[in-house]
């Protein structure tokens, strides 16, 4: 009876241990100095290339960034928005992140508008 307890602890034992392994590459990003402050980040999407694109929005701006494999800042486009213009959604499709928002220009108008920018050719357009 003793064997089987001793055997059945040190197998309890080995799939503990075997447990508290990872095989994760870890790295350090270099120190990310902001230029543009903002109340919140929308989206964050990488690409098959390994690009990251986060978007981020305050009250009177949209900000694109565009970050490399190594999370270096390759590229932002900063966008003035209307002052009641308010972010509705975002969608992440072929290296392009489409960010809608939307205004109401009068009391019965709805205005639907979508930003698009890509992750690769850096080409934004509304």
């Amino acid at each position: 009876m003793k064997r089987i307890l001793f055997a059945g602890l040190f197998l309890c034992q080995g799939l503990l241990s075997a447990q508290n392994e990872s095989n994760f590459a870890l790295y350090e990003s270099p120190v990310f100095r902001d230029e543009v402050k903002t109340d919140s980040v929308r989206a964050i999407y990488t690409a098959n290339s390994g690009r990251t694109g986060i978007v981020r929005n305050d009250k009177k701006q949209l900000v694109f960034e565009i970050f490399n494999e190594r999370f270096l800042k390759i590229y932002t486009k900063i966008i003035e928005t209307k002052s009641k213009e308010t972010y509705v959604g975002d969608i992440f499709f072929n290296n392009e992140i489409k960010v809608f928002t939307e205004t109401y220009p009068e009391r019965d108008t709805k205005l639907l508008s979508c930003y698009i920018i890509n992750l690769i050719d850096r080409e934004e357009k509304k």
